[in-house]
């Protein structure tokens, strides 16, 4: 079953989703950012959740952008380099770059 294209799609789904998970719990060199950035089957829920609780904005607005989910990506960057004091979880990563100016690195990168 594992070869067929579905099963395939599983297998690189659960081991991105792992290897995000991974990143996650290493000091931030960037590298997490670059494997959003290009392809990747990351799981887009259990990617979105994780990133949210580690205020890993940049990371999420790149998930969502390979995803092709401008909406959200674009409503998040707004908020956080228009509104980041309404963020549940402050921004960590890439996201806080520019200090004073959280998410303006991320939104010109997206």
């Amino acid at each position: 079953k594992a070869k067929t294209p579905e099963g395939l799609r599983l297998i690189a789904t659960v081991i991105d989703t792992a290897i995000l998970r991974a990143m996650l719990l290493q000091p931030d060199s960037g590298a997490l950012l670059r494997l959003l950035q290009q392809t990747n089957f990351v799981d887009l829920e259990d990617g979105e959740s994780v990133l949210t609780s580690a205020g890993r904005y940049a990371e999420l607005a790149a998930l969502y952008q390979y995803n092709r989910r401008h909406t959200e990506g674009l409503r998040l960057l707004q908020q956080l380099s228009q509104h980041p004091g309404s963020l549940e979880v402050p921004a960590d990563g890439a996201a806080v770059d520019l200090k004073g100016l959280p998410g303006v690195w991320a939104a010109v990168r997206y």
